[in-house]
C-alpha cells in the first residue's frame, strides 16, 4: 500500500504506526537494548579542493555531558566547526526514542562532514537515551520531552501507547533530559537549531521557520521537503522548538522525515543539506583581532566574578583592555595587566596579559558577555568577542568577617576587629554595627588597611576595623553587621558570637 504524506500524519498521530522502525528503504529489525541502529557507511563527500580545505575543519572538537537521563544515561553534546566563531548552532538528532532513529544517523554523519568555519556547530545524538534502550517515545517516565518545555505547556494525559504518547509530564522542565537541554541551550544561545523527527516529512514553517524565512527555505530545498506548518492539532504544548523561538534571539526549526528514509538519503543529502542551510547567509569567519578567554564566570552572593586573558598579536608585550556588558550595557572596562606566566609561556610573549573583575548583578537572569579590543585601537574599534554566557545571579551581600571578639579581665570591655567590604565599590569604606543582645550599641566605618583582603579583591582602600565596645556583665549575644554604600548590595551579618562578661 502506498503511503502518502497525509495518510503518514494521520497513522502517526492516531497511533496506528507502532512496533518497527522504518529506516533505509525497508522496515528495519530493533537494535538490541542499549544499542543503536547500524549507522550507514555513505558519508558526504569528502572536500577535495584547497580552497575548501582552507574554509571548513573535520572532527569533534570538544565532547560534553550536559545532563543525564532518569536512568543515568549521559546525554553528550559534541561540538564541531570553529569554536571561536560567534555564529553558534546546534542540531539534535532524536527526542522522541526509539521510533525516531533517522536523526541519530545524520548526527553521525555530520560529525565526520567538513564543517564551515564561521560556525560554531554543536550537534546532539539524542536527549532521550532512555527512550531508545525501552524501544519508546517517552523517556523512562513515558513523558514526551518534546512536550515538556515552558513555552504553552499544557497538561497532556499519558496513555498506553508506548509509540504515540504526548504525556507532556507532571509539570514543565520536570524531566531531566528537558531540565538538561533548557540549561545548555540557555548557555549557548545558538543562532539556528535544527530539531530531527519522524515522520511527517516536511520542514516547519511555524516557530523558527516564520523567524528565519532563508534558513527554513533552504532546508526544505536542501532535504527535498516541503516547506509546511505542522500543527499537529492539539498537542503542541511545551515543544523545545517552540520555547526556544519565542525566549531567545535564535530559530529553532523542526525537520520531519518520512517514516523510511534510506540511509544513503540520511547521511548524505541530509547531513549535506543541513550543514549548507546552517550556513545560509552567513558571513566569513574574520579572526579576532585580539586572543584572550574568560577562565572564570561564576555568580554567588559576593557578585560576578569573572577572570581571565587577553593580549594583542600585533603588539603581544603591551596590555589590552577588557570590557564587560550586562544585557547589551557597558558595565566595566578594565586593563588586563595582571601577571600570566602560563598564557605568556603559550604563547611565547612578554608583558601583563591577566585581568580579575568582580561587579555586583541585580537578582535575575542576565546575559553577559567579555570582549577585548586591539592596544592601538579606539572606542569605535570593533571589539574581539571572549565569551558570552546566560548566567542567574543570586542577591549581591556585603563581604566580611568579625574576628573573635577579646574580653578584658574587668570592665565590659570587648575588643573586636575584622573587615568588611562592598563588592560593587571596592575602594570604598563600609559601616560596620554591633549590636548586643538585639540593641544597637556602636556604629563606625572602616578605616584600616587590609593588605590580605585588598590583595584577595584585587581592591585599594581601607577595609579593617578594630573597636572596642562596653558591654555589661552577664552573658550576651554580640552581633556585628556591615552595609555599603551601594543600595543593591544588602547588608550582611560578618559575626556573632555569645560572650560571658565578667562582673567588676
Amino acid at each position: 500500500m502506498s503511503i502518502n504524506r497525509t495518510t503518514v500524519r494521520s497513522l502517526a498521530l492516531a497511533g496506528a504506526i507502532a512496533g518497527s522502525v522504518l529506516l533505509g528503504g525497508t522496515t528495519a529489525t530493533a537494535a538490541p537494548a542499549g544499542r543503536t541502529a547500524p549507522v550507514s557507511t555513505v558519508m558526504p563527500s569528502e572536500v577535495t579542493t584547497s580552497a575548501m580545505a582552507a574554509s571548513t575543519v573535520t572532527g569533534v572538537r570538544q565532547s560534553r555531558i550536559i545532563g543525564y537521563s532518569r536512568q543515568h544515561r549521559a546525554i553528550v553534546a559534541d561540538e564541531l566547526g570553529n569554536p571561536a566563531a560567534p555564529f553558534k548552532a546546534l542540531v539534535v538528532g532524536s527526542m522522541h526514542g526509539y521510533y525516531e532513529r533517522a536523526g541519530e544517523q545524520v548526527v553521525a554523519a555530520i560529525k565526520q562532514a567538513a564543517i564551515p568555519k564561521n560556525l560554531d556547530l554543536w550537534v546532539i545524538r539524542t536527549i532521550n537515551p532512555d527512550g531508545d534502550v525501552l524501544h519508546q517515545r517517552g523517556n523512562a517516565a513515558g513523558v514526551d520531552l518534546n512536550r515538556n518545555f515552558p513555552f504553552r505547556w499544557a497538561y497532556i494525559a499519558p496513555t498506553a501507547s508506548k509509540f504515540n504518547s504526548h504525556y507532556s509530564g507532571p509539570s514543565p522542565l520536570s524531566e531531566p533530559e528537558s531540565r538538561a537541554m533548557y540549561n545548555f541551550l540557555n548557555t549557548l544561545r545558538p543562532n539556528r537549531v535544527v530539531s530531527l523527527h519522524q515522520p511527517l516529512d516536511a520542514v516547519d514553517t511555524t516557530d523558527g521557520g516564520a523567524r528565519d524565512i532563508a534558513f527554513r527555505t533552504a532546508l526544505a530545498r536542501n532535504l527535498g521537503l516541503p516547506a509546511e506548518p505542522l500543527v499537529c492539532w492539539s498537542v503542541c504544548h511545551g515543544s523545545m522548538t517552540g520555547w526556544l523561538t519565542n525566549t531567545q534571539r535564535g530559530a529553532a526549526i523542526t525537520v520531519e522525515f518520512g517514516p523510511n528514509p534510506s540511509s544513503a538519503y540520511l547521511t548524505g543529502t541530509a547531513a549535506r543539506g543541513i550543514i549548507a542551510a546552517l550556513d545560509v547567509g552567513v558571513g566569513p569567519y574574520v579572526p579576532p583581532s585580539v586572543r584572550g578567554d574568560v577562565n572564570t564566570f561564576r555568580a554567588s552572593s559576593s557578585g560576578l566574578l569573572l577572570s581571565g586573558w587577553a593580549y594583542d598579536p600585533a603588539r603581544p608585550a603591551a596590555s589590552t583592555t577588557v570590557a564587560v556588558t550586562i544585557d547589551g550595557k557597558l558595565a566595566r572596562v578594565t586593563t588586563a595587566e595582571l601577571n600570566r606566566p602560563d598564557v605568556d609561556a603559550a604563547f611565547r610573549i612578554t608583558g601583563r596579559h591577566g585581568y580579575w573583575i568582580n561587579l555586583v548583578l541585580s537578582r535575575g537572569r542576565h546575559t553577559v558577555c567579555v570582549t577585548a579590543r586591539p592596544v592601538s585601537g579606539s572606542d569605535s574599534t570593533p571589539r574581539s568577542l571572549l565569551r558570552c554566557v546566560a548566567i542567574t545571579a543570586p542577591q549581591v551581600l556585603m563581604q566580611g568577617r568579625a574576628a573573635p571578639a577579646v574580653v578584658a579581665r574587668s570592665g565590659g570591655v570587648v575588643s573586636l576587629s575584622g573587615w568588611a567590604l562592598d563588592p560593587s565599590h571596592p575602594l570604598s569604606p563600609s559601616s560596620v554595627r554591633v549590636a548586643v543582645d538585639g540593641k544597637p550599641t556602636a556604629a563606625f566605618v572602616t578605616t584600616t588597611i587590609r593588605a590580605d583582603v585588598n590583595a584577595a579583591w584585587h581592591a585599594t582602600g581601607r577595609h579593617g576595623f578594630q573597636v572596642r565596645v562596653t558591654v555589661p556583665a552577664g552573658h550576651h549575644l554580640v552581633t556585628v553587621t556591615a552595609a555599603g554604600p551601594s543600595a543593591a548590595v544588602a547588608s550582611a551579618t560578618i559575626g556573632q558570637q555569645w560572650l560571658v562578661i565578667p562582673a567588676g
